[in-house]
């Protein structure tokens, strides 16, 4: 303690204090404060209220405290689905001198109205706080609530204690906590079984609150002393009030829901003892305490009544001033250096360009015109059209313009320039020189490459080894083998192998040709289809007019592909329509369609975006609408309505593990085409070797990406969100370091399904633990699709396929979706099952069928909706249960699968889809419409980008929107609408640096694997 003296001044200091006393009317036999006799602790001011010596008008004129009166909009934590709020009505006091406080019971709109008091004084900086509390005692399963002592300044500096009924003392427990930055810290949880006899009673409950440490312990047990200590956390050291306060807001854990009754809490009295951040107060408490020189007062002293008296200044909340951040040393160089590379590595390709550029004769100079003049162009060269050829265009459009002016229809035929054409006409291996092979490196990556092809010697298209031309010639394998692989640049597996699939089988084209034609239009399809050029359509159309051709004969080939340049050019179409505008031609009346798209199977794009749409939808919904998917919502519905939505749309619109199982079933049809075709090992090489790079980097980018956006706060408000949506679903926590997040990032890629990995916790909507189950897939594709290719008979090679799929489904295994996708696959190239089913009975029979397939594989989730009976838990309870061997329904954890476990329902669903694709027009021509396609392409970009993006601008709009009161239909309509378009935002500019940078990236290096060049793939 601090000794003062007096010397000879004495009187006028004796003056002094008394002028002191007068003004605070502190207790001269308290004025050097209140000592903690057990921790030595001294304190300079004190609150004391005893409420048995307390009526409710006296109270009502105490300056010590203020009765809690608000409504508060939402609630932090994410089980927390009901709002506080807190009316004077529930303060009362009850005969035997205690003071109530009443929660009512929860409100339709999910607001729950409590009562409690706090401090007048909001400049309470540490302390000990102690209070008589008895927490309310419910009925069982009549709700619960929750009383509390704590200290406040903001959500990240508090101090609370938490008494919490449950219905009985076998639930009800004590809890003690603080909230600090970066974080809550629970001391410990107290149960009330040991003490049930006196839990109910009015008890001495405190928490000391000291620059070190913060202890709590209650007088109902002598071993409860829990304490958190500076050393492990960071302290709350800003001034706040102190509050008393019965609340609930639905939490199911720890406690049991809202309450369905009124309930009671009490508190007996209040004895607080603390120091003050008033600067006056501290002064007056230092002479006082100089002059009196008397001993300070024991905090255990329950005699003492006095409260000390404070200014305005005391009532007023601090602010917290955070000082000026001052960025490290290591993080200023780590910029420079980075920033350096950058601008070096920018710098060195513009140098580059250039000098090429300059390099070639004027006349022959290439010319990279703006995107708009290739938006209708069907035959100009990617970045190869020469000043010529840009004059030429130029007056084209013209004549265009003029022509569309006066509504003439200009016909136009569109064919690659002749001299661009004769660049390669006439070469050979020896005769081209350097300046040829990177003309033909270009011309081998634009929209015309399979034109160019035609005018190709033949060795171009030979296989390196002994394989024969058109000619019947044997090719060298080392000469025009290495100009073969110039112009093949691999290319993503799904996409190189949805090109490959099906080269020929379009129904009602011819299949009878030479060995010799078949084998050129085979290598010309697999060698220039696949490259990666944007989506193009071959043919346009107005007013439902066609232009469609079939060719026949040895030309046809060659005839086929000159066609595909004819088009109608029309006056200008609205822009709905061009949105909506579908790519292949419409067949004539009675005959079957000719696909004149890049792919075949474009239509497959479509299901895969309209796949990856829904299951967005389904992540939406649970996340601002979870009524409409789950019918026990706590607390109900919002709106009546949404109980249809959930009973008529929900099976198909908002059916997650059907989208999953369209997801795999694709993945694995297009994955092991290739193999099929081919049997050449260097191709299923290829495509393991790419699949992984071409999985996991753009994951690693999203992944490092949140780490870095939660870091600092994009996820702030996804813990106010349940009190607004009702929906406990969402939860995401930041990284605990960067070490957690490397080792959360690679167990990520080899996690053995169906464990889940701990990521999911730390990504928003957590769906990256269907990587793991792609990974596997392929692995599973990649080795079945060998064993698949020597079993010639077919009723073998099916009943292999069945085999694998039986025991997949019955082992809880999404490789039975990947079975179905190569089954089908192979059903596709081998089998030409699309050719088959071609005939207009037969065909319609098919999709008759299909559709009774899938009608009742998803009625089973109608069912579901409006009955008591779950076809998923019945089929869940078939399999056996991992750690018994029993099957599931004679277990306890019999019920409804978990959401990462495949539904036989959805395997069939899926399949029937994906066949009916195959066989009807109609859909195909749906699932051609150019923004279906296009979410096809984004799909993998919105699979990672979705969650983050509602979690952050969604959850912070909707929280926004609730506290300006607007109606809960048009904050969720509000909040689509916006979390699309940033979503279409993001995945635009996502796309090329993440995802297309993966496949090309991970095809460079199989390139170089092989002691190939870079080039083809990314020049």
């Amino acid at each position: 303690m601090v000794q003062f003296s007096l010397g000879r001044h004495a009187l006028p200091w004796m003056t002094l204090a008394a002028s002191i006393n007068s003004v605070l009317g502190r207790d001269i036999n308290c004025a050097c404060g209140y000592l903690d006799p057990v921790t030595k602790d001294l304190w300079t001011d004190t609150t004391i209220l005893y409420f048995n010596e307390t009526d409710a008008a006296s109270l009502a004129s105490n300056p010590d405290f203020v009765d809690l009166n608000f409504v508060n909009k939402y609630e932090s934590g994410f089980d927390t689905t009901y709002r506080q709020g807190a009316s004077i009505k529930n303060i009362e006091f009850e005969d035997f001198g205690a003071l109530d406080l009443r929660v009512d019971p929860a409100q339709r709109d999910h607001l729950v109205m409590g009562g409690g008091i706090r401090t007048s004084r909001q400049d309470i900086q540490y302390g000990s706080f102690r209070a008589a509390l008895r927490p309310a005692k419910s009925a069982a399963d009549s709700g619960s609530s929750t009383l509390s002592m704590y200290y406040r300044f903001n959500a990240s500096q508090s101090i609370q204690l938490d008494l919490i009924d449950a219905g009985s003392a076998n639930l009800s427990t004590a809890r003690f906590k603080a909230d600090i930055p970066g974080g809550s810290v629970d001391a410990t949880t107290f149960s009330f079984v040991d003490v049930a006899d006196t839990a109910y009673d009015l008890n001495e409950w405190r928490f000391d609150w000291t620059p070190k440490s913060v202890n709590f312990s209650t007088v109902l047990n002598s071993t409860v002393n829990s304490s958190i200590s500076r050393r492990k956390h960071h302290l709350p050291s800003v001034p706040g009030a102190v509050y008393f306060k019965h609340w609930s807001t639905g939490i199911s854990k720890p406690s049991m829901g809202p309450p369905k009754a009124a309930m009671t809490a009490s508190v007996g009295y209040i004895r607080i003892f603390y120091n003050s951040t008033v600067t006056s107060t501290r002064d007056a408490f230092g002479a006082q305490c100089a002059i009196l020189q008397t001993a300070s007062c024991s905090t255990e002293d329950y005699s003492l009544r006095v409260s000390s008296e404070f200014t305005t200044d005391s009532t007023l909340q601090w602010k917290l001033v955070s000082p000026k951040y001052k960025a490290p040393a290591w993080a200023l160089y780590g910029v420079i250096i980075t920033g350096t590379v950058l601008a070096i590595l920018i710098i060195h390709a513009v140098v580059r360009r250039l000098i090429r550029h300059y390099s070639i004769p004027k006349a022959d100079r290439p010319v990279h015109p703006g995107a708009y003049t290739y938006k209708l162009d069907r035959f100009a060269l990617h970045g190869e059209l020469t000043r010529e050829m840009v004059k030429e265009k130029k007056k084209t459009e013209k004549a265009e313009k003029r022509a569309s002016k006066r509504g003439e229809p200009m016909i136009k035929t569109k064919e690659i320039d002749p001299d661009a054409a004769s660049l390669l006409s006439f070469a050979t291996t020896n005769e081209m020189d350097q300046n040829s092979v990177r003309g033909f490196r270009s011309l081998a990556s634009n929209k015309n490459s399979k034109i160019i092809a035609s005018a190709l010697p033949t060795m171009y298209y030979s296989r390196p080894g002994n394989s024969q031309g058109v000619s019947g010639v044997s090719t060298n394998s080392r000469g025009p083998a290495r100009m073969q692989d110039i112009g093949r640049p691999d290319v993503d597996d799904e996409e190189e192998d949805e090109n490959t699939s099906m080269l020929d089988s379009t129904p009602g084209t011819p299949r009878a040709r030479s060995n010799s034609e078949a084998s050129l239009e085979e290598e010309i399809e697999e060698t220039y289809a696949n490259l990666p050029t944007r989506p193009s359509e071959e043919v346009e159309r107005d007013n439902d007019s066609v232009v469609a051709f079939r060719a026949t004969g040895n030309n046809a080939p060659r005839e086929r592909k000159k066609s595909l340049f004819q088009e109608v050019a029309t006056p200008g179409r609205a822009f709905w329509k061009r949105l909506f505008r579908k790519a292949p031609a419409t067949a004539e009346k009675g005959k079957a369609p000719v696909l004149h798209t890049k792919s075949r199977l474009d239509y497959l794009d479509g299901l895969r975006g309209l796949a990856c749409f829904l299951v967005s939808l389904v992540h939406f919904s649970l996340t601002f609408y979870p009524g409409f998917l789950e019918p026990g919502v706590p607390g109900g519905d919002k709106y009546e309505w949404v109980k249809w939505i959930r009973i008529t749309v929900n099976p198909i619109f908002f059916n997650a593990n059907f989208g999953l199982g369209v997801f795999f079933i694709l993945s694995s049809r297009l994955i092991g085409v290739r193999y099929l075709t081919t049997g050449h090992l260097q191709d299923l090489a290829g495509a393991t070797f790419r699949r992984i790079p071409r999985l996991a980097f753009p994951v690693l980018c999203a992944v490092a990406l949140e780490y870095f956006l939660m870091g600092v706060g994009a996820i702030e408000w996804l813990q106010y969100l349940a009190s607004v949506t009702w929906s406990t679903w969402p939860y995401a926590v930041e990284f605990k370091n960067a070490g957690w997040f490397v080792n959360e990032y690679l167990a990520l890629l080899f996690v053995q399904p169906p464990q889940l990995p701990n990521i999911i916790y730390n990504y928003c909507t957590g769906v990256l633990w269907t990587l793991p189950v792609s990974i596997q897939g392929s692995w599973t594709i990649f080795l079945g699709v060998i064993v698949i290719r020597e079993i010639k008979t077919p009723w073998k090679r099916f009943g292999y396929y069945t085999f694998c799929m039986v025991n997949s489904w019955y082992a809880l295994s999404w490789g039975s979706y990947f079975w179905v996708g190569l089954a089908i696959s192979d059903l596709d190239s081998t089998y030409r099952y699309r050719t088959w089913g071609s005939a207009t009975w037969r065909r319609r029979l098919i999709v008759l069928g299909l559709l009774l397939v899938f009608t009742l594989s998803m009625s089973s989730q109608f069912v579901q909706q409006v009955s008591q009976f779950s076809f998923p838990t019945l089929e869940y309870g078939i399999h056996s249960d991992l750690l018994t061997g029993l099957p599931i329904n004679q277990t306890p954890r019999m019920g409804y699968p978990a959401f990462n476990l495949p539904q036989v329902y959805s395997l069939f669903a899926a399949t029937a889809v994906i066949l009916l694709l195959d066989f009807s027009y109609t859909l195909q021509k749906i699932f051609r419409v150019r923004i279906l396609r296009a979410l096809g392409y984004y799909s993998y970009s919105i699979y990672l980008l979705h969650g983050l993006i509602f979690w952050s601008w969604g959850s912070w709009l909707c929280v926004m929107l609730a506290t300006k009161a607007v109606p809960y239909w048009a904050n969720a309509l509000v909040v689509f609408i916006t979390s699309y378009i940033v979503l279409g935002i993001s995945i635009y500019l996502w796309t090329p640096f993440a995802d297309v940078f993966s496949g090309y990236a991970g095809t460079a290096l199989w390139r170089r694997a092989q002691g190939r060049a870079f080039f083809a793939t990314i020049g």
